[in-house]
């Protein structure tokens, strides 16, 4: 029997980032397993092929379906996961945003002591690395480079100057204290390439001889003796195999995958749990609870100038795969080129809303997502601090079921009301004097679309998820929280959760920088467990 001392099950954001810390000492022993495969294609590297090519392909996407979601009208969406090394960080649409002091100020409030904002800035410089000076508010030497988009459509620059015009001033250090304003995206990459937590992490550490990494590999359940965690078992080219660990077993599986598998594992709601036939090894309620994510929704204006749309068949492609080989600039290299954290309110300490900017225009069809025929533009403005609760629940104890998700995205009376002074924002945005020379009409809502009741029934209707699903593994000291600030899962020995199912409250902004946070504390706090043994 071979022993680990630690077993990581899931090679994303976080669990790179743990799997390459613990190694760092060449007496630990690590095995990380991941259910996908390697990331060495180049839809992997080149960032627009990430949501473009990767998002509903089994290589590299769990691509979940939620439930019908009563507060949007029965809705149903498809949740992508990364499935593949370095997880979502190799999808994504690799924008890098921190989140501002009063979301982690207020995880310490929660009781989550060693979180605030001053506690995790030196964590995120220690991730970051400063790529051609892009702000400096980043890290100088940490493994995954931070740059400014290259070569963004000219647009975007117009999107800067209409946000402007509407009291957002252009702000491109959005990282650092001050988050309101807008700006060109900061992105992880490096010269235009991709840079993932495998990238970043994973691969420099693959040669050392106390390092495996086991792809293909499914996690079934977490074994347990009594109340400890001893190993994995999971499945791999169709055969059953166990991994044993003397010191802790690690879940870094998503926010979805990871409370399945402790419900798989006898920790979760009892009744739940023996509804399916599991036994309770511990109850603890709140796995899969407190799911929540970034609602958004999309106000589309027509221009007169061509736009990334127009430009999906194979000939007329081309001059961006030019681009992109000689200069590593263009389409090629973002999904969003511009970003906003605007302010509704003037009374509002931190911003509310944050816009995503896009020089394209597209709609949702039964057969996917069609791209507009005409040059358009898109607003995408999403809550920041979401309040609205859904969660998730095993439907029953095989393993190869994919999780009832329940997002119950408009829940709370605040989101719908946040998300429709978001539109209206981007319907001014629209209508200032920066994009009057390019503005043709607003798409969508449209101009049937008028702005009072009518609005808020469109928005509830169109409203969706960004792909940032979190907190179903909270962090915390309540009855509800399933871990710790050390990221232990409470009832049990030898298990800790670390990715972001562990966030009890959705920061302001895209979530994969705080997800190599929480690899990066997770894994601190085990050394220092390790040290004091």
């Amino acid at each position: 029997m071979e022993l680990w001392d630690y077993v990581i099950v899931g090679a994303g954001s976080a669990g790179c980032i743990v799997a390459n810390r613990l190694s760092a000492d060449p007496s630990v022993r690590v095995l990380l397993l991941e259910a996908g495969g390697s990331d060495d294609a180049m839809r992997y590297k080149v960032p627009v092929l990430g949501p473009f090519a990767c998002l509903g392909d089994p290589r590299s996407d769990w691509d979940f379906v939620t439930e019908a979601d009563p507060s949007r009208e029965n809705r149903t969406d498809h949740w992508p996961r990364g499935r593949v090394l370095g997880g979502s960080s190799s999808i994504n649409g690799t924008v890098w945003v921190r989140g501002n002091r009063g979301d982690y100020d207020h995880w310490r409030q929660l009781g989550n002591t060693g979180w605030s904002y001053d506690d995790l800035v030196p964590v995120f410089r220690r991730i970051e690395g400063n790529a051609a000076g892009a702000s400096d508010v980043y890290g100088e030497d940490g493994a995954i480079p931070i740059a400014e988009t290259r070569g963004p459509h000219p647009l975007a620059k117009v999107f800067l100057a209409a946000m402007a015009e509407l009291g957002t001033p252009t702000n491109p250090d959005y990282n650092g204290e001050e988050q309101a304003g807008a700006s060109i995206t900061h992105v992880n990459q490096s010269g235009g390439w991709r840079v993932s937590a495998a990238g970043g992490y994973l691969k420099p550490a693959a040669h050392r001889p106390n390092l495996k990494v086991v792809t293909g590999a499914t996690a079934r359940r977490i074994v347990m003796e009594g109340k400890r965690a001893t190993g994995v078992e999971y499945e791999r080219e169709g055969r059953l195999e166990t991994a044993h660990a003397r010191g802790e077993v690690v879940v870094s599986a998503s926010a979805i995958n990871s409370p399945k598998l402790l419900m798989l594992s006898g920790i979760g709601p009892g009744a739940l749990l023996r509804r399916h036939g599991i036994e309770v090894v511990h109850e603890s309620a709140g796995v899969g609870r407190n799911l929540h994510e970034h609602a958004c929704t999309h106000v589309v204006g027509l221009v007169n100038m061509r736009t990334a749309n127009m430009d999906v068949g194979k000939l007329s492609s081309l001059r961006h795969v030019a681009r992109f080989a000689l200069f590593r600039s263009g389409q090629a290299t973002y999904v969003a080129p511009a970003i906003a954290f605007v302010k509704t309110r003037p009374e509002l300490e931190e911003p509310d809303i944050q816009f995503h900017f896009g020089a394209y225009g597209y709609n949702f069809t039964p057969d996917g997502v069609q791209m507009l025929d005409r040059p358009a533009v898109t607003l995408q403005p999403n809550v920041n601090r979401s309040r609205s609760r859904g969660h998730l629940e095993i439907r029953s104890a095989d393993p190869k079921d994919a999780p009832a998700i329940h997002p119950n995205m408009m829940g709370d009376p605040y989101d719908l009301e946040t998300l429709v002074e978001g539109v209206r924002y981007g319907r001014r945005l629209l209508r200032t004097k920066a994009f009057a020379p390019h503005f043709l009409g607003e798409y969508r809502p449209g101009p049937e679309i008028g702005d009072g009741e009518d609005l808020a029934a469109h928005v509830r209707r169109s409203a969706s998820g960004v792909f940032h699903p979190c907190g179903t593994c909270k962090m915390g000291i309540d009855p509800n929280a399933v871990v710790d600030p050390d990221l232990r899962v409470y009832g049990v020995e030898g298990l800790r959760v670390v990715d972001s199912s562990i966030i009890p409250q959705i920061p302001s902004g895209n979530i994969n920088a705080i997800s190599m946070v929480i690899g990066e504390k997770g894994a601190e706090a085990m050394l220092k467990a390790r040290r004091a043994a």
